[in-house]
This record gives C-alpha cells, structure tokens and sequence, in this order.
C-alpha cells in the first residue's frame, strides 16, 4: 500500500492549526466561566441599586461579586456604574479591566466587548483628560485656550486653569493651541485632549532662532475596533490563502486518482485512500473560503464603520503627516491620535 506524504500531511496540519489560531477571538484564549449563586445575588443587588439610581452603591455591589471571582460582566457593570456616577477614571480601570476577565458564555464575549467600547467612546467625549506639557528651556512661559473658546490671553472669561512646564492639569476633551515663548521667540502648538487619556507635548525652544522646533503628540492606545477590524481581515486573508492551497491540493489529490485508475492493474486500497484525502481536502477548502470571505467581510464593515464614526465625531482618532521648512532645513512632524 502507498504510504501517506508527508508533504501534505505537514500542510493540512499548520492549515488546520491557522484556521484556529488566526482566528482573533478564538486567540484571545478566554475562559468561560460560570457565577456562583453568592455572585448571583451581588449582581441582582447591583442591578436593583443601579435601577434606583444609586450608581455608587452599584459599583460595590458589583465590585463584591468581581471578588468572589473575576468576570467580564461584572468590569462591564462596575465601570457603567462609576461613569454613571461620575468616577471616569475608574470606570476606565474597570473597564479596561475587563478584557483580561475570564468571561460568562452569556452575555457573549463579543457583546461584552462591543459595549466596553462604546462605554469608553462615552468617556473619551465626556470625561476631562490629562495635558503636561514638558519645555526646553524649563522655564518657557506657557500660555494656552481651548479652539473657538476665545484669544489666548483670555482666560479669565473661559474659566481654563494655568498650565506651566512639567504640571498635569485636567482639562475637557477637545483641542487646544498652546503658547510658548522663550528667547524672545513665540510658538504655537496645537493637541488634542481626550477623556480618560493623557496627552504629552514636548516644546522646544533653543536658543538659536534658526532652530526648528519639533512637537512630539502622544495620547493612548488604539481604537478596539480598528484593532479587531484589521485582525479579522488578516484572518480572512490567511482563511482565504488556506482555501487556496487546499484547492491546489485537491487537485494533484484528484490527478493521482486518474492516474491510478487508468492503470492496468487497479489499487483500491490506494484509490480509497486518495479519495478520503479528497473529501478532507474539499472540505477545509470549504472552510478556509467561508471563512475568509466573512472575515474580510466583517472586517471591512468594522473599519468602515470606524471610519464613518470618526467622520462625524472630531475627536475621534486621526493621522497625520505636518511637513515643515526651516531656514536650512526641512523635515516632516508625524503624529498619530486615537
């Protein structure tokens, strides 16, 4: 009897091993958990203090049944309840914190995860966010206004706190021009501050006037969705690469069996196996089709819909590429925002 290829069993080994890992949420590697009855009742508690209004007492409930065992329901409710009171930078570690949680199998992973994001998208627009602004020299004179809020030098009408070099100060989410002067030199900076988040600005001012001044804009992390997005789509492409080399495999799989059965003497045992070989290979073909079609699906809808999303909203993320010319030099400011 013909023995098996090792070629092709190595291929449909790593195939099937790229169909699972590749997969973004089945490489989050969640463990699905189940609530004890104790759990239970902190959450009906919970949702019972919650319905009444009283979000604080929420979030401890919450908070009680979250030690008992961690889980992604009860992040998901603890960090609803400290935005609804008020607490933003809690609610972000709640949050947050959900994404490392083992999870319940109902409500599902992605559910969870989809409403944690549109929580944080809330607190990115309503919540107040952190600016420091470091100097070179130290002791630059800062001055600052939020855009559409007036000049610079008016701050006692918009009620903006003072900025100096090295100080935190919160600050509503939007974007803000910020003076700079030292050396006889005036600059100006614009950042954007969003909810939750720190943002950084590093000015530079040097002594010589032909110096070019570089801004460096740091904020936090990327947009989830845009994160899933881009893994589902790199899923579907490697789904769809794997369908492809099936096919290729069905067909040299379906040429021996021609070849064997034009034969004078015909090998059933070998045709059998080839014909097993076939059906397998058909259907991870199948499969790998299937599922890159849906996953470059849905991860176009996910970026697309991002993309809309941060059309309408002007804080939303953005990239972008400030080329600038000096008196003996020119260069380009890349900054990226999320």
């Amino acid at each position: 009897m013909r023995q098996s290829n090792p070629t092709i069993a190595a291929l449909v080994a790593f195939a099937a091993a790229m169909l699972l890992v590749c997969n973004p949420l089945a490489a989050q590697d969640d463990k699905i958990v189940e609530l004890t009855p104790a759990q239970e009742d902190k959450m009906a508690q919970g949702r019972a203090a919650y319905k009444d209004g009283d979000f604080e007492k929420a979030a401890g409930l919450y908070d009680e049944a979250i030690a008992l065992g961690p889980f992604n329901l009860g992040y998901l409710n603890k960090g609803r309840s400290l935005q609804r009171a008020g607490k933003c930078d809690e609610a972000a570690e709640a949050l947050r914190a959900l994404l490392k949680a083992p999870v319940l199998a109902e409500p599902a992973p992605d559910t969870i995860r989809g409403a944690m994001s549109r929580y944080m998208e809330e607190l990115s627009r309503t919540c107040q966010g952190t600016l420091t602004v470091e100097c070179d020299p130290g002791d630059a004179l800062l001055n600052f206004a939020q855009e559409d809020a007036g000049m610079l030098d008016a701050r006692e009408d918009t009620e903006m706190p003072d900025i100096m070099c090295g100080k935190a100060v919160r600050l509503a989410p939007g974007r803000y021009t910020i003076e700079a002067t030292a050396h006889d030199q005036r600059k100006l900076y614009e950042v954007e501050v969003k909810g939750v988040d720190e943002a950084l600005v590093v000015v530079a001012i040097s002594a010589n006037p032909e110096t070019q001044i570089v801004v460096k804009e740091i904020t936090g992390g990327p947009d989830p969705m845009v994160v899933v997005g881009w893994s589902t789509l790199g899923f579907g492409a490697l789904s769809v690469a794997s369908g492809v080399t099936f096919s290729i495999l069905l067909n040299q799989n379906n040429k021996e069996i021609d070849t064997l059965a034009n034969q004078p003497v015909i090998q059933r045992n070998e045709i059998d196996d080839l014909r097993s070989n076939g059906d397998l290979f058909e259907t991870l073909q199948f499969v790998g089709y299937a599922a890159g079609i849906a996953g470059i699906a849905t991860g176009l809808t996910l970026l697309y819909l991002h993309e809309d999303a941060s059309e309408e909203d002007p804080n939303s993320g953005a990239t972008a590429l400030s080329p600038w010319v000096g008196p003996d030099q020119v260069g380009a400011v890349w900054s990226i925002t999320y």
